[in-house]
């Protein structure tokens, strides 16, 4: 039986202000993609945002909404 996929998305704020993405097609989205199996979702996070941005070390705090 196939497990089914997870994915993470990060909202990023500073002094007010989010970060968003501009795909290829000019669209924006949030950083964020799927957790790898075996990986926790906030180790599946960090690694997206270094992916996504290069930013590493921050302070992540997970809602569930």
């Amino acid at each position: 039986m196939q497990r089914p996929a997870v994915g993470v998305k990060v909202l990023i704020l500073k002094d007010g202000k989010f970060l968003v993405l501009v795909k290829p097609n000019g669209g924006l989205d949030l950083p964020g993609g799927r957790v790898e199996g075996g990986e926790g979702l906030q180790d599946g996070l960090h690694r997206e945002i270094r992916e996504d941005t290069g930013l590493s070390g921050l302070g992540i705090r997970l809602e569930n909404k």
